[in-house]
């Protein structure tokens, strides 16, 4: 009997004895006696169950064990593999491969054998792969090619610079050398960073060859006038350009005279030699340029250009000059002691000069003239009166010729013009 059928017998009789009359205890003599009561005994005692239904059998599962791999593997039958490179798991479990085969990449192929090399899981020909040039590992840089397992730059790119192969006769950012950047709307042409055409470097980028704020090589800005004209750089440099009717005066734009050039001495002249031309003693403005009028004959001075038959005319004083040719060796009175102011002409033709002076305000004036200085006196009239001489003999072309004014006594200076022509 299994215990657990025993447990159920016991449990079938307590439920009969529970069930019966209670008795009363029996009652032992005090000599050892029957007992005074006897406890019957049922008639019918139930019989036990014929059938015990036995208990369910129960299995408890052990729990599964999980088995973790390195990543890049994975797990087979006979361990964790790299299915990228087992011959026998290539590219997943119990996949083996053939016979002179090795797994590459998961994939089964020929086994590599020389001159191509095994890096990385992958069979490459080191001769020409770009990654692995020459050994596993040497890649090359950016442009470069893998040949002969040596890294090359192409041949219009020859030169290797950190940022890959360049041309450093043209290339922006490596021009000439490697990291030499062309800035400021540069580019890079025959090594050398250049500005675009009709344009200038300067140190605020390239600038345009006419900028009047960056004018030439050193990027200079052009001095405008105050009015009446307008500043200009011109082949590097700058100039000023008046307005119609206007002249240039030093860097101001200055009112033409009217009759300018007309070969008179007009209100607001000082001169008037024909033309409206600049250096040749008599201004554009009708006015006299610095070192026409000077002291002596030499030193840094205009001399004045004389066309054949072109009338020359003067306005000057001797007055605040000084007293340098003190006589007059043909003049019987050796008389010639005033202020000189001399002016000199050059002959641009063969010819002879006629020259005359004429005094403001009455004073005694004394012509002098010659191809030495001072040459010789002409002293014909009296005080106020005009002086006029006359070259007697054609003088050739080129003479530099003097002409003096001075004044007959000490006090004698003042006020003149000098009216010169060169003729036949």
């Amino acid at each position: 009997m299994t215990p657990s059928n025993a447990a159920l017998v016991l449990a079938a009789l307590c439920s009969v004895a529970c069930a019966l009359p209670h008795a009363s205890a029996p009652v032992i003599d005090d000599d050892g006696g029957a007992l005074a009561d006897i406890i019957p005994m049922p008639d019918r005692v139930d019989p036990l169950p014929d059938r015990v239904d036995p208990l369910p059998d129960r299995v408890v599962p052990l729990p599964d064990v999980v088995i973790e791999c390195p990543a890049g593997q994975q797990r087979c039958a006979d361990g964790c593999v790299d299915v990228q490179t087992s011959p026998t798991h290539c590219g997943g479990c119990g996949r083996a491969c053939a016979s002179g085969q090795s797994c590459l990449a998961g994939t089964c192929a020929d086994d590599c054998l020389a001159p191509r090399m095994l890096c990385s899981g992958s069979c490459v020909d080191t001769s020409t792969d770009r990654a692995n040039c020459g050994a596993c590992g040497r890649a090359c840089g950016t442009g470069q090619s893998c040949a002969s397992a040596t890294c090359v730059c192409p041949a219009n790119q020859s030169t290797l610079c950190p940022s890959g192969c360049v041309d450093l006769r043209a290339d922006n950012n490596n021009c000439g050398s490697c990291g030499t950047r062309c800035v400021g709307g540069q580019s890079c042409m025959d090594s050398r960073c250049v500005c675009p055409v009709n344009t200038h470097a300067c140190t605020t980028g390239c600038q345009p060859d006419d900028s009047t704020m960056y004018c030439g090589a050193s990027c200079a800005m052009c001095p405008a006038p105050a009015a009446n004209g307008r500043a200009v750089c011109d082949a590097g440099a700058c100039r000023i350009v008046c307005d119609p009717s206007f002249m240039l005066v030093g860097n101001n734009c200055e009112r033409v005279p009217m009759n300018c050039g007309n070969r008179a001495l007009d209100a607001g002249e000082t001169c008037d030699d024909g033309n409206m031309v600049a250096g040749d003693g008599c201004s554009p403005m009708c006015q006299t340029e610095p070192g026409t009028i000077t002291t002596t004959c030499g030193g840094a001075r205009t001399v004045v250009p004389i066309a054949l038959n072109q009338v020359i005319r003067f306005r000057g004083a001797t007055s605040g000059m000084t007293s340098t040719y003190n006589s007059c060796p043909d003049n019987s009175n050796d008389r010639a002691n005033g202020p000189e102011a001399v002016f000199q002409v050059r002959m641009t033709a063969a010819g002879r000069l006629r020259t005359t002076i004429t005094p403001e305000g009455g004073w005694d004036i004394i012509l002098k003239g010659g191809t030495t200085c001072p040459g010789q006196c002409v002293d014909r009239g009296a005080d106020g009166v005009a002086e006029t001489a006359m070259v007697t003999s054609p003088l050739p072309m080129g003479t530099v010729f003097n002409l003096v004014v001075d004044g007959f006594n000490n006090g004698d200076s003042g006020r003149f013009t000098l009216e010169t022509t060169l003729v036949p």
